[in-house]
């Protein structure tokens, strides 16, 4: 029974957080508006077919995606609203250099 008592107390314990499928990738913007259709884009780029600047929940490393059937919704960690895009629409992804010289920016591919 104490046993029982202890497992429950953890599962209360865990963070809240979603389940993120393989072959996905979750981030948020900076700054977001939302479109008649719902998906969010940057501020003033609601016309244009570029891909989303979007940061890494887990790493916060900043990556870009074709938003084209994300599923947008609110993180509950952080309570930011997030999308959910596939690995095969993001485009171009932060790699940060190991070292920095000069106090250069990241290195993006």
């Amino acid at each position: 029974m104490a046993e029982e008592k202890s497992l429950l107390d953890e599962v209360q314990e865990a963070p809240a957080g979603f389940k993120v499928s393989p072959g996905w990738r979750v981030g948020h913007l900076k700054e977001e508006t939302i479109t008649k259709s719902g998906l969010l884009v940057p501020a003033g780029s609601e016309k244009t077919s570029e891909a989303l600047p979007l940061i890494d929940v887990d790493t916060g490393q900043q990556f870009w995606a074709v938003a084209s059937g994300a599923w947008k919704f609110i993180w509950p960690p952080t309570g930011k609203v997030v999308l959910a895009v596939r690995e095969s629409q993001i485009i171009a992804e932060e790699e940060l250099s190991k070292s920095s010289e000069n106090g250069q920016l990241p290195i993006m591919k």
